[in-house]
């Protein structure tokens, strides 16, 4: 009997939904305010301009998707441009600490170099200079 049923829906027919109130006989007030705003809710949502133009709506969902993932790609590749720009700095900026003696090979900071990173003014560099040269 179950497969008898079962055939009659497989052409594509969906099967039927059962109510709650008039298939399964539920008694219940809260039940029957939710029902009615369930139907309610439907033929708002069936009067509505978006539910005529599905496939327009779709369609705009789709290129909003499109947009964000180009939006994501093209931050990703300035990311990365960001950071080889920085990269660059940091080599230039390693070399000068080792020309003045404030880093060694291994990049490890020097005492010349930790007095640098301890003052906070706008030019450690020539302070940290100055103070080594004797100049205070």
């Amino acid at each position: 009997m179950y497969f008898e049923l079962l055939r009659r829906f497989e052409g594509g027919a969906t099967l039927p939904l059962l109510h709650p109130i008039d298939d399964m006989e539920i008694e219940s007030e809260r039940l029957t305010k939710l029902v009615k705003a369930q139907k309610d809710l439907d033929d708002q949502l069936g009067e509505s301009k978006l539910a005529s133009l599905p496939q327009a709506s779709q369609d705009l969902f789709d290129r909003k998707n499109e947009l964000k993932t180009e939006i994501r790609a093209l931050e990703g590749s300035i990311r990365e441009a960001s950071e080889m720009i920085m990269r660059t700095d940091l080599v230039s900026m390693k070399r000068v600490m080792r020309r003045l003696d404030m880093a060694d090979r291994n990049d490890v900071p020097t005492l010349k170099g930790k007095v640098a990173c301890g003052i906070s003014t706008t030019d450690e560099i020539l302070l940290t200079e100055m103070l080594f040269a004797g100049e205070f």
